[in-house]
């Protein structure tokens, strides 16, 4: 937003910063839950380790993104690729890409019987590097990095298939676990795009502050679920 400073006496900054809050103790919440699991767990399972992983460094990343929209940029767009709040937003996708590769790793190698060879996994790290050192210095740059960051989602895209997939070939509790795993998947996703700033931007001129608003309280509800969702499957997956 450039339409002047935002402020805690705003609605549109003072909701979204609360549930951002909620959504960081959500994660570590989580993190530590998974971390206390696969530490009680007799056998390694890397799985609720990956999950674990991914849910401290998204935490670490939303972070990163909270001090971006909330103390340097305060959703004002021409601030965003000023120095230094171009390179904390860029830490923060690093760090959200870096969780997404370890998963990846990690399904590709216990799961698919490293099939890709870790292929999507270092495909993903390395356009998290691209996006990293891209230069940015203006608006139009800036929409190129985050246009490279799309790449990296596509391939996150491997997870909800991969589990739709042992889903599909499999019975019983893993069946079970793995299509909750591909809904919660694909809910975290939707809830992500849901406050795209192009898309709330679209929101705003057509429907008002008001369905804004509505946003920024039911996207966090929609990761919260799909994030308790992930952490209860990722210790009953079992393959």
């Amino acid at each position: 937003m450039a339409n002047g400073e935002l402020g805690f006496g705003d609605t549109e900054y003072l909701i979204p910063y609360v549930t951002t809050i909620i959504i960081i103790i959500t994660k570590i919440s989580l993190g530590v839950y998974l971390y206390r699991r696969e530490k009680k767990n007799e056998n390694k399972n890397y799985f609720i380790r990956g999950a674990c992983f991914m849910m401290f460094m998204l935490a670490i990343s939303r972070i990163f993104y909270f001090i971006f929209d909330f103390y340097l940029t305060k959703f004002d767009n021409s601030l965003y690729y000023i120095s230094p709040n171009i390179w904390i937003w860029k830490v923060g996708n690093f760090l959200s890409a870096i969780s997404a590769a370890y998963l990846l790793y990690v399904i590709d190698k216990k799961v698919m019987q490293f099939k890709f060879k870790g292929s999507f996994a270092y495909i993903v790290f390395i356009v998290s590097m691209v996006q990293f050192f891209y230069p940015v210095n203006d608006a139009q740059s800036f929409e190129t990095a985050s246009t490279i960051g799309v790449f990296s989602m596509a391939f996150g895209l491997i997870l909800p298939i991969t589990f739709f997939y042992v889903g599909l070939k499999s019975s019983g509790e893993l069946r079970k676990i793995s299509f909750l795993l591909t809904f919660a998947i694909i809910l975290y996703a939707l809830g992500g795009q849901l406050v795209n700033e192009s898309f709330l931007i679209a929101i705003g001129a057509s429907q008002g502050s008001s369905l804004r608003i509505a946003i920024f309280v039911i996207v966090p509800l929609l990761k919260i679920i799909s994030l308790a969702i992930i952490a209860y499957s990722s210790t009953k997956f079992r393959y």
